[in-house]
Order: C-alpha cells, then structure tokens, then sequence
C-alpha cells in the first residue's frame, strides 16, 4: 500500500554503505530490509516498534538485525546513528517536538546526520481515507468521530500542514528543513472489491468509527463503503489517491 512513499524517503536520505540508521515505527520489518541492503554488511540498521506483533515479524524478515520494542519519543538510545528514517511512524507522538528534539540527540554531531520520514498530508487530500471514511460516517451519522478526522495530533494527518512540520521540527532543533510533496496510488485491494471494504471495516482509518457500532450498523457501513469504493474497482484492484509529504532535516 505505501511503498512507493517509503521509496521516495530513501531516495531523499541517500544512504551510503557503512553507515548506521534508525528505522522508527518499523512495523513488520520491510523499510528494515530496504535500508540494511542500502546500508551493506559494515552498516547497520536498528528498528524499533510498538508493536510486538509486528516486530516478531520482523526478525522473521531481519534475523540479524536489532529491533527494539518500545516508544522511539521515550527511548534511551545508547548509540549515535549517522541517520533516521520513518515511513508513516511519527505522526503520533504525544508531543512532537519533546520526540523530535530527543531523537536529535541520538544522531552523531559530524554535521553529515539527517532524518527523513513520510507523514500525510491532509485528509481530504487522501482519497484512500477520505472515501471510506465518508461512507461509513453517512450510514452512521451519530458515531463521534475518530482522530482520523482531526487536524491535529496525535493522528494520522496530524502533520499535514507544512507550516507546522516546519516550526515543530525547528523547535526541535533542527534545520535545512525539506518538505516534498508526493503523490501515489494507494492499492487497498488486489483481488476485488470484497478485501477493499474489509480493510476499510478492520484496519483502515475510518474503522474507528465501528468501535461501538451494532450489528445492524457494520451492515449499513459495509453497504455504504461497497458503494464509494465500487468506482476504484479496475480488473479486480482497487486503488485511490494519496498525499503524502517526504520530510528531509539535518540537526541544526
């Protein structure tokens, strides 16, 4: 669903061979992969992650690599790492510039350190999120509403204005602050409609809003997503827009 934005990151952060990086929120271990072949075998990559399930798999996929589970705005790092990479991973700290400026001390002071992640852009930029999460809002008109909703943090499109990510990344301390703007298909399904509304329904954004849903109201959500969905449907892959922003930074 999001490699391509992962791609664009790497690009941006131009890893050399030898060098040490971070991978924060690295789920289930595929930006790890990525950046330990960008790395070769005198680099390192370290991952950490909250979820345990997900680093399970990624050990399965990194046998050799040090993944820890924890919170990256909380940890105490004992290494320095010549750079820091996020695909989607940071846009829920509690308080960004505490994470950010924390995280900039684990960088190495040699003036070569940078970060580069990807957040979103604003939701209504983000058919992906935005269709679903409609749908599902008109057949459950009385649900509150989820963070994905929300402007600002802690959420998915907490980071979405660039003015923001700029001053916060600034009174974290850093500078030569790069917000690029990226553009991509985000592939729900590959095999049909009928996966397409089940991750809206189970994973997606707008699947908060059946926390508390009855059984009559999955079934009114799940109609109402088939139908926004309906249109994105091509030879059995469903696909819409996204906006993301790749974020470049070096410590100031």
């Amino acid at each position: 669903m999001v490699r391509p934005y992962g791609l664009r990151a790497l690009a941006r952060l131009s890893l050399q061979p030898g060098e040490h990086v971070l991978d924060i929120g690295c789920g289930c271990g595929e930006t790890t992969v990525a950046l330990a072949e960008r790395v070769g075998a005198k680099g390192s990559v370290t991952g950490i992650d909250l979820s345990a399930p997900m680093l399970a798999r990624a050990r399965e996929r990194n046998p050799g690599a040090e993944l820890i589970a924890g919170d990256a705005s909380e940890h105490a790092f004992t290494r320095r790492f010549d750079a820091m990479f996020s695909r989607f991973g940071v846009m829920f700290f509690a308080d960004p510039v505490a994470a950010f400026a924390r995280l900039r001390t684990a960088l190495r002071a040699d003036g070569r350190a940078r970060i580069a992640f990807v957040c979103w852009r604003a939701a209504a930029e983000n058919a992906w999120a935005h269709v679903p999460f409609s749908a599902m809002r008109g057949a459950l008109p009385d649900t509150p509403l989820g963070v994905q909703d929300r402007g600002t943090g802690p959420g998915p499109f907490s980071f979405a204005e660039r003015g923001y990510v700029e001053q916060m990344l600034r009174s974290a301390g850093y500078g030569e602050i790069e917000l690029t703007a990226c553009d991509e298909q985000v592939e729900l399904a590959s095999e049909g409609l009928d996966g397409a509304v089940r991750f809206a329904l189970e994973a997606g954004p707008a699947s908060r809003l059946l926390l508390h849903a009855s059984e009559d109201g999955r079934r009114r959500a799940a109609d109402a997503v088939r139908e926004a969905l309906a249109p994105y449907l091509d030879e059995g892959r469903v696909a819409l827009p996204g906006a993301a922003w790749v974020v470049f930074a070096r410590p100031a």
